[in-house]
């Protein structure tokens, strides 16, 4: 039996994303830049892993682990929190590359190549800090019907769930929905 490989996809289906603010990716950029020079690239900065990830517990009353705007569900917190495959502090290059790929994935340019009748499924809790608490997912989904005019862009919020939706208490709902979607759009 061969299998057939192309360069297409039958649905995209993007999880915890948003648009950010470009300033904060520039502000950081630099700070990065000053601690590249005295510390090498491969420097884990505490400073550059608050000013990345440092607010994300804001909003949450009477957090239990540090990680607890990933969501919910205390024991995946805590084995995500255990896990040294997970749990550590990027490199000085490491930020870099993410903000390298945040600038890329929205510029508009590059936006602009997605095929307009690609079928995107936007997916993200409402009580995710990653999506600005739903403004930047609602944000990314108005620039892709309205600036790009994809035809086939749905997005669904969760009221109550953070950032791992699939590892969130109440995730049934978020497996059937995926389901469902997958099942209608992606043939």
């Amino acid at each position: 039996m061969s299998t057939v490989c192309r360069n297409t996809s039958a649905g995209v289906i993007l999880s915890g994303c948003g648009m950010q603010a470009m300033s904060t990716v520039n502000m950081a950029r630099v700070i990065g830049r000053i601690l590249k020079f005295f510390k090498g690239p491969r420097y884990r900065s505490p400073l550059m892993n608050h000013i990345a990830f440092g607010h994300y517990l804001d909003r949450i009353e009477n957090p239990i682990t540090e990680k607890d705007w990933l969501s919910h569900n205390t024991a995946e917190n805590r084995r995500y929190i255990a896990d040294p495959k997970c749990n550590y502090t990027f490199t000085l290059n490491g930020f870099f590359t993410i903000g390298n790929l945040v600038e890329r994935t929205q510029d508009m340019k590059q936006m602009a190549k997605i095929p307009k009748d690609l079928p995107i499924l936007l997916i993200s809790g409402a009580e995710d800090p990653v999506g600005d608490y739903g403004e930047a997912v609602r944000r990314i989904f108005k620039v892709y019907k309205e600036d790009l005019c994809l035809q086939h862009v749905d997005m669904k919020l969760y009221p109550g769930l953070r950032h791992e939706l699939l590892q969130e208490i109440g995730r049934e709902q978020v497996f059937e929905d995926l389901a469902g979607w997958i099942e209608k759009n992606c043939h």
